[in-house]
């Protein structure tokens, strides 16, 4: 999808065949809000959840190597271990409750029986691809880029503490602040609740841009900047650029300062 369905909150269709199509959810706000934040949060977490996400749970507690399995794979076990969480998380996305269904070679898919559509890896990763993208979640991991086992074993290690650190400490910016930012200092009103979600997390990530534009322009016009060691490339950090997040999750970009437009 472009940028601009992004923005007005299209939902995602997916062709299954001539004549049958899938329509995934792209909430609005309010509908997130009557849900409730944390049964959305676990909606994405079983729909969007990648192997590298958990590989140290994988390996430390259940001796599996991350790359020996698949998303898809992954979210097989899921549906296995919380059946009517996942059932949920689909319905609320597809508005269709699928149950699974092995065919005779062993593959496993998710029917629907009343409409005909199957859900097989393929589809599961478009739905899944789209989730992310709507909530600003970043696509790399930590193990992107790593080469050779011993510095595999060294992401999982410091993956493993990061979980324990994080589990400790109450994170300072979430969906609400967000919110709080976008009606205090982005004069939204009531009208907010009507964005959908996409909207919601560009818009507070672009008054960030819009703040380190704004920061950095102005103690270079003051002469506070020296351009001689420090060279500004002011296309670059330009707020109205395509905003891109690159972190470990979208939340956990806005805390680490990982928000930047390219």
């Amino acid at each position: 999808m472009q940028e601009l369905d992004l923005l007005y909150g299209d939902n995602l269709t997916i062709q299954i065949s001539a004549d049958k199509e899938l329509s995934i959810k792209h909430p609005k706000l309010i509908e997130i809000k009557k849900l409730g934040f944390d049964t959305y949060s676990s909606y994405i977490s079983f729909l969007t959840m990648k192997p590298t996400d958990i590989a140290d749970i994988l390996w430390f507690d259940m001796k599996i190597w991350y790359e020996d399995l698949t998303q898809w794979q992954l979210f097989i076990d899921l549906y296995r271990q919380y059946p009517e969480e996942v059932k949920n998380s689909l319905l609320w996305f597809i508005g269709l409750e699928f149950v699974p269904y092995v065919d005779e070679e062993g593959r496993f898919y998710l029917y629907n029986k009343e409409n005909e559509v199957a859900i097989n890896e393929y589809y599961f990763m478009k739905i899944s691809d789209y989730i992310k993208k709507i909530n600003f979640m970043p696509k790399k991991s930590d193990f992107d880029g790593c080469a050779g086992k011993i510095a595999k074993l060294y992401k999982l290690e410091r993956q493993q503490r990061r979980r324990k650190w994080e589990s400790k400490i109450k994170s300072k910016i979430n969906l609400s602040s967000m919110i709080s930012s976008l009606i205090w200092k982005g004069n939204k009103g009531v009208e907010i609740w009507e964005l959908p979600i996409y909207s919601i997390y560009e818009g507070y990530f672009r008054l960030s841009a819009i703040d380190n534009y704004d920061k950095t322009m102005t103690a270079l016009y003051s002469g506070n900047i020296d351009t001689t060691k420090n060279k500004i490339d002011v296309e670059n950090i330009n707020w109205s650029n395509v905003i891109s997040i690159d972190g470990d999750t979208a939340t956990g970009a806005a805390y680490d300062g990982n928000i930047t437009a390219i």
